[in-house]
Order: C-alpha cells, then sequence, then structure tokens
C-alpha cells in the first residue's frame, strides 16, 4: 500500500500487509513490511469501535493487533512510537476510515501502552498513519 499520510510517507513509507489464517485455536497473524525492509508479525487480539478518526459510521470497527517486537528505526531515523526501550509499539488498530472526499484506503494507528487498546482516542496513541492501494 502507498504511504497516502505525511506521517506515512516520513516513516514507514509504502507498507505490505499479508494475512496469515490461524493455525488450530491459534489467532490470525498479519506480517506488517515496511519501505525500509524491516518485517514485524502482529497477532490479532480483537476489534474496537473508532474514535476521533473514525468517520460518522458507528458500525465501523478496527482490528487491533499485538506487535511481536517493535520494528526498530524506520525511515529517517523515526520510530513507529518513539524510544522502543520506553515507548515500544506495542498495538496497532487497522481500520478504513469513512469521511468523504479523498480518503485513504487504510490507516493503522500505533500504541505504546501494556494493554490493548479501547478505542482510537488511547491516551497512549503515537500515530496514526495512513495508506492507499
Amino acid at each position: 500500500m502507498r504511504a497516502f499520510s505525511r506521517t506515512a510517507e516520513a516513516i514507514t513509507g509504502d507498507i505490505r500487509l499479508t494475512r496469515h489464517e490461524p493455525a488450530r485455536a491459534g489467532s490470525a497473524t498479519v506480517t506488517l513490511a515496511l519501505a525500509n525492509g524491516h518485517r514485524v508479525r502482529l497477532s490479532s487480539v480483537g476489534t474496537l469501535a473508532p474514535g476521533r478518526d473514525g468517520g460518522a459510521d458507528a458500525r465501523q470497527r478496527a482490528e487491533v493487533l499485538r506487535f511481536a517486537q517493535d520494528p526498530g528505526p524506520l525511515l529517517n531515523g523515526n520510530m513507529l512510537c518513539g524510544d522502543p526501550a520506553t515507548h515500544p509499539a506495542r498495538y496497532a488498530a487497522l481500520y478504513r476510515p469513512a469521511r468523504g472526499g479523498v480518503n485513504p484506503a487504510l490507516c493503522m494507528a500505533v500504541f505504546s501502552s501494556k494493554e490493548p487498546p479501547r478505542s482510537l482516542d488511547s491516551a497512549d496513541l503515537c500515530a496514526i498513519y495512513c495508506y492507499n492501494r
């Protein structure tokens, strides 16, 4: 997916998401490939209702995924959240914005919280990265 937001252009660049079906009783996983070649695996932990960036459609949901590990330095030495030792990227919420006009196909909100976020407005929100196909 092509970086759509300035934040995505500067930090992640274009990305590729590959979904893997769960093995037996396990959860679904996703591999996130970033523009600098880093790959990180995320596992699905549920869904949440979008907050301020989710648009007007109350039925819209975001899939919450847990990072296996922080991907470390990305483009221009930037990090997804901040210093991986103190504020690692721990969760991502993937959602499709429901706004009108020219909008991205997918957004990824990244959180540093130890527990899964309950909304896109959670206090440990690091950044929102948006992409187009």
